[in-house]
């Protein structure tokens, strides 16, 4: 998934409660260029691994290191429902 699409997806995540021209917006006032790219690697680390990829698979098809991947790993085992809220989120 493209960053840009990955952007629209976690704004249609907020559309019920915000317009997404609104909350592209708040990221953009919220989220310095380097949070938000940090927060579209994980969410595309989290989506590889949902989709099966192994660690090293995904750290070698992203170009990141293994513990960044571990990290997103971690955080999709302790999740409490959000990243089904985005991934199962309307795609544009």
């Amino acid at each position: 998934m493209s960053k840009s699409k990955t952007l629209e997806r976690l704004a249609d995540v907020f559309a019920p409660v915000m317009k997404k021209e609104d909350t592209l917006r708040v990221f953009a006032d919220l989220l310095t260029g380097p949070e938000r790219e940090d927060l579209l690697l994980r969410l595309r680390i989290v989506e590889a691994l949902l989709g099966g990829a192994t660690q090293r698979e995904v750290a070698k098809k992203l170009g990141v290191s293994i513990a960044k991947v571990t990290r997103g790993a971690e955080a999709l085992r302790q999740s409490k429902g959000g990243f089904s809220l985005f991934f199962n989120s309307p795609k544009t």
